[in-house]
């Protein structure tokens, strides 16, 4: 996985469907997300750290994840950027 802010000069090199899941980590840990519409969103962050943000807009959510939780998540339309 490439490390660092997505740029111009740095661009992601896939983007890929993640479904919310309680189990399992995502396939591919992810740069950032791409959220369609907007909502509550629970993740693992790469530090290892479970989050809650209660209220996502839709758009780019800069940070990077290894997991994205269905409880407590309403957001939809999720994208990973890996």
């Amino acid at each position: 996985m490439p490390s660092g802010y997505l740029s111009p000069a740095n661009p992601a090199d896939d983007a890929i469907p993640v479904t919310p899941n309680d189990g399992a980590d995502l396939s591919t840990p992810c740069r950032a997300l791409l959220i369609a519409t907007g909502g509550a969103l629970r993740v693992i962050t790469m530090s290892g750290v479970d989050r809650t943000y209660p209220s996502v807009p839709s758009g780019l959510f800069p940070v990077g994840v290894r997991k994205v939780f269905a409880t407590s998540t309403t957001a939809a339309g999720i994208v990973g950027i890996v």
